[in-house]
């Protein structure tokens, strides 16, 4: 499944997203929107205490208009609203700073989410490879599995498939790198083919090796890695050699030259 794919199966699932939302940001991330909401009250309740201070001054200025009388009254009470005023504010100020400081704490918090969402990100990345490869290697059993059919639908057609013994081309090869015919790089590149077998051409009946490549999907690497290993086989052995390119997928554009190439889905495979 791609990260599209990963990512709409999570929106569909209400129980999946919590749990992944659970385990991605951690219990302190989850209560920090509580915890917002409590600060965004408070703040409330301050803004609410300064409004009614205002009022309060308000009333203290004209209730001194109205009357010399209470000029002392009205500027001790004018000092107690100050004074109230300013421990207000203090402790306002306290009250942000500390709103500053758990601010910071919450960056650092989404720093550190930023960087586990990465690390989870080149996990998926890294899985997305190990699973590709598995299926790779699955995909090259089946074909060897099933090579007599599948070889069975090439162009001239192959029969009596026998798998080639690796002792005997090891002997073969070193006798042609000690003449000179193969490089001794030709010799351990082309004993890494997928598939080395012998078999009969049926418009021949003629005796040959062919050298097969199998991936899901077919690419220019594979061609030139199956040309140049059946040519090494060919030169180390005396007897021809077929180079075939096997997948599921096989562009249309890609320049085979030399190359036989089959189309085989696993599906019907044993």
């Amino acid at each position: 499944m791609d990260t599209i794919g990963i990512i709409r199966e999570v929106e569909n699932d209400p129980g999946l997203k919590a749990a992944l939302r659970a385990a991605l940001l951690g219990d302190e991330m989850l209560e920090l929107p509580s915890i917002v909401g409590k600060l965004a009250v408070r703040v409330e309740e301050l803004t609410a205490r300064v409004d009614q201070l205002a009022v309060r001054v308000e009333e203290l200025a004209a209730a001194q208009q109205r009357t010399e009388a209470r000029v002392e009254e009205l500027a001790a009470a004018q000092q107690r609203t100050e004074a109230t005023l300013h421990k207000f504010m203090d402790t306002a100020n306290r009250r942000f700073d500390r709103l500053q400081g758990q601010v910071g704490n919450l960056q650092g918090q989404v720093g550190n989410l930023e960087g586990q969402v990465g690390n989870l990100q080149g996990q998926v990345g890294n899985l997305e490879n190990q699973v590709g490869d598995l299926q790779g290697s699955e995909y090259e059993r089946r074909a060897e599995t099933n090579l007599q059919a599948i070889l069975s639908r090439t162009g001239p057609g192959f029969r009596r498939v026998v798998k080639s013994d690796k002792e005997s081309l090891i002997e073969l090869f070193d006798a042609a790198v000690e003449d000179g015919r193969i490089t001794e790089d030709n010799c351990r590149d082309a004993l890494v083919a997928n598939m080395i077998v012998e078999a009969e051409r049926r418009d021949t009946h003629e005796r040959v090796y062919v050298v097969a490549e199998a991936s899901i999907t077919v690419d220019a690497h594979d061609v030139e890695r199956a040309a140049k290993r059946a040519h090494a086989i060919s030169m180390a052995t005396g007897v021809p050699a077929i180079p075939v390119v096997i997948g599921r997928t096989i562009p249309k554009e890609l320049p085979l030259g030399s190359v036989l190439a089959v189309f085989y889905a696993t599906r019907h495979a044993a």
